[in-house]
């Protein structure tokens, strides 16, 4: 599948990733700098957070953000909620590719948070913490990377049961902290609220492409 309005250059297999959400870096070979292997303390956490995440799109907070917790949401919410101008219709184009391309290598499920979900007009990119535990053996991070990287450059896809390496130094962050965790707050510390996703088939993943550009139409 190809990308689908992304705007920029899209950066080799293994370069490294942008910074992403909350200072979050990746090494010259395209890995996310991690701190060590999955902690069983922080998978433990991750899967409770999946445990009592809550079924449809939320009603937004009086600032327009989503409530404190994990949203479990159908496609339709996300393009309806978050696609309303062109910027923000080109970005979950982006996220419908990513979301494609991360069920080809087996990944079912993902946390998507950040500005995207957010009431920020023009938001900079799509952060995606992947939930790669659900597989029998955890994607490396390279692997998420590869698999999106080319076709969606502007979504940054992070392993979300792993410590980020740098957390401690993060404001509002703590020491072995992983990327599901992060994306649960803002850098002041405060609560947020972080969608749940279902990747998607080449077939879903194409409709709702198309569905999304001829919504573009009528904003322009």
């Amino acid at each position: 599948m190809t990308s689908t309005g992304a705007s920029g250059a899209t950066p080799p297999v293994g370069a490294p990733m942008p910074s992403g959400i909350g200072g979050a870096v990746a090494d010259g070979a395209g890995e996310v700098r991690l701190a060590s292997a999955p902690r069983a303390g922080g998978l433990d956490r991750l899967r409770a957070a999946l445990d009592a995440a809550t079924t449809g799109m939320p009603m937004p907070t009086a600032t327009g953000e989503l409530p404190a917790g994990v949203h479990h949401v159908a496609w339709n919410d996300v393009a309806s909620a978050f696609a309303g101008n062109p910027r923000r219709s080109e970005l979950a184009t982006q996220l419908a590719i990513a979301l494609n391309e991360l069920h080809e290598i087996g990944v079912q499920r993902v946390l998507v948070g950040g500005s995207f979900v957010g009431a920020k007009s023009y938001p900079g990119d799509v952060d995606v913490a992947v939930i790669s535990h659900d597989r029998a053996q955890s994607l490396t991070a390279r692997e998420m990377t590869s698999a999106v990287a080319p076709f969606a450059n502007e979504v940054h896809v992070y392993p979300a049961e792993m410590p980020v390496a740098n957390a401690a130094t993060m404001p509002g962050v703590r020491a072995g902290e992983t990327f599901a965790e992060l994306f649960s707050h803002d850098r002041s510390g405060a609560a947020r609220g972080v969608l749940l996703l279902d990747t998607m088939p080449r077939s879903i993943a194409d409709a709702a492409i198309d569905a999304l550009e001829r919504a573009a139409r009528t904003l322009r």
